[in-house]
């Protein structure tokens, strides 16, 4: 007979034992209390219950003094004890009227005590023992050394005995779902704990994403979860089933149908839905196909919705899903909710802190991160690196004539033009004033002349506040330097020779890293 330690219990085995001893304190003293007080009601024709229990109460006091001192090696004396306890509660029935001992009660009492202190099982344990001194006449064999009587079966007896049973299976399983409920409801907790931590340590919204939909299959066992959020004019997200969680982009238009997404992100209520409708929701229904007892959980942060939860149940197709796992979704969703609207502002932050405000290209800052990384790049495989610094020819007259409200329009025109233009690879960059400043990584002069060229006509077409042209120069490495501070210089310098040649021109550099050669006059 051992005392049960659960992988789940709330309260620690010390305090459980302590309670437990004040429990066997509590049973000694009522006993020498019936005895030794009010004896006329208890008779004890022997005199030794009231030492027995003395004893008991000092030797289990010892036994748990000791246990503390020995730590969890003192254990096998605290389940001895279990089987002292039904012993001397045995003895004591005996000798005080066997059946018709009014102090059967304590037997009652020590079964539902260790069952809700200790645990259930060992509860029934207890009971089960209990019941075997009761059925298998130690009482009786008691009586018959005491008084002569003859230890046949008694049938009171053995009704006593499945009373015990009886109150112990009663008091073990409500007390086993009282157990399971806190125990569901401690493991929730350290879900979310756990899910916290984990969305603590991402730094993407995309990592975040993917960590609640693992979560939600793996933890909270669904079939398939697929998170879908907003970033920037984009939809990111994760899908995860027992393959692989797989991370996802897409443009905000593939979600714009009316589906189960939209309604959540509108109600910011949960919904249950038996099958999808492809036709509704097509982006769901490429990532979840066939997709059946689904539930949709909005993330709300702060009341504002970043995102939609869809998770797949793993029961039948009628199967019901749980009320406490549908809370427990729900906390999950806006747990990382929360985390995923701070990821994004911090993104946003960070972008604004690299991008210029008014055009949405890089700032100067941000540039001269890139050169220095892209330039650094170059040397060491070889490739060749180009640099356009783009002019607005008479800006300032823009400005004088039409007012800053129109410059500034000519400038966001001009920065939504360069972003058309360039590459996923090049840095555009708002160089400072009316200026502006392309990188191109892994093309060569000509090519940055061609793509400068591209840009004086297409800035042409893309403003259309007032008319404008534009100068640009061009500088490469390694033709025209091998430095930042060189490349720089001699685009500068090449843009400077545009305006002076009558602007509206794309001039190169002329200078060269190249050694001249000169020839032998002989």
């Amino acid at each position: 007979m051992t005392v049960d330690e659960h992988d789940a219990d709330l309260v620690p085995l010390s305090d459980r034992l302590a309670v437990l001893l004040i429990a066997r304190l509590a049973i000694a003293a009522s006993v020498i209390i019936a005895v030794g007080v009010v004896g006329d009601v208890v008779v004890d024709p022997s005199g030794t219950v009231e030492l027995a229990a003395v004893l008991y109460a000092g030797v289990t006091t010892a036994v748990e003094l000791t246990r503390r001192k020995l730590g969890w090696r003192g254990l096998l004396a605290v389940s001895a004890l279990l089987v002292v306890d039904g012993i001397f509660l045995a003895f004591v029935v005996g000798q005080t009227g066997g059946r018709d001992s009014l102090l059967t009660f304590l037997i009652y009492f020590h079964i539902v005590a260790v069952t809700l202190v200790a645990s259930y099982r060992t509860g029934l344990k207890v009971a089960v023992w209990h019941a075997l001194l009761m059925v298998g006449g130690s009482s009786a064999v008691v009586a018959y050394y005491l008084r002569g009587e003859d230890p046949a079966f008694d049938g009171a007896a053995a009704f006593r005995a499945s009373t015990l049973l009886v109150l112990a299976i009663g008091a073990a399983a409500f007390s086993s779902l009282n157990e399971r409920g806190l125990n569901h409801s401690r493991r929730q907790i350290q879900s979310l704990l756990d899910l916290s931590s984990d969305f603590e340590r991402e730094e993407w919204p995309e990592e975040i994403c993917a960590v609640l939909a693992v979560h939600v299959h793996r933890r909270m066992r669904f079939r398939r979860a697929l998170v879908v959020a907003e970033e920037g004019g984009r939809l990111i997200g994760a899908v995860a089933d027992d393959a692989a969680c797989v991370w996802f982009e897409a443009p905000t238009s593939a979600g714009e149908a009316g589906g189960v997404v939209a309604e959540c992100r509108r109600t910011g209520a949960p919904r249950l839905v038996r099958a999808l409708d492809p036709s509704a929701d097509p982006l769901v229904d490429r990532l979840l196909p066939f997709a059946h007892n689904v539930v949709a959980v909005p993330m709300l942060a702060n009341g504002a919705p970043v995102g939609v939860l869809l998770a797949e149940w793993a029961g039948g197709r009628w199967s019901g899903l749980p009320a406490s796992t549908l809370a427990t979704l729900v906390q999950s969703a806006g747990h990382a909710a929360m985390s995923l609207r701070t990821r994004l502002l911090l993104g946003e932050v960070d972008r604004l802190a690299r991008h210029d405000g008014l055009t949405g290209l890089c700032n100067r800052t941000e540039f001269d991160g890139a050169l220095e990384r892209e330039l650094s790049r170059a040397q060491r495989t070889g490739d060749p690196l180009a640099l356009v610094l783009v002019d607005l020819d008479h800006f300032k007259a823009v400005n004088d004539t039409h007012g800053h409200q129109t410059g500034d329009e000519v400038l966001r025109q001009v920065g939504a033009g360069l972003e058309q233009l360039v590459r996923r690879e090049d840095v555009a960059a708002r160089y400072g004033g009316e200026e502006f400043v392309v990188l191109l990584p892994g093309v060569d002069a000509a090519g940055g002349v061609a793509f400068a060229e591209r840009v004086r006509s297409g800035l042409r077409e893309a403003v259309d506040a007032v008319a404008l042209t534009v100068s640009a120069g061009v500088a490469s490495y390694p033709e025209n330097a091998l430095d930042v501070d060189a490349l720089v210089g001699r685009a500068d310098a090449a843009l400077y020779a545009a305006k002076r040649g009558g602007r509206d021109r794309v001039v190169a550099s002329d200078v060269s890293t190249r050694p001249a050669v000169v020839a032998d006059a002989g």
